[in-house]
């Protein structure tokens, strides 16, 4: 389980994978986060 999010460009690929996100093997651009490092990306940022 977990979150994804799909980046409009390059700059916003590279700040996602700042906070634990993954690109998937077939879209960069598409990235995905399993759901314990969605809470990490949080405290993160809060």
């Amino acid at each position: 389980m977990g979150f994804f999010v799909d980046a409009k460009d390059e700059k916003a690929r590279k700040y996602y994978e700042k906070f634990g996100f993954i690109p998937m093997p077939d879209n960069k651009q598409q990235l995905f986060l399993a759901m314990n490092g969605l809470q990490q990306a949080y405290q993160t940022i809060s």
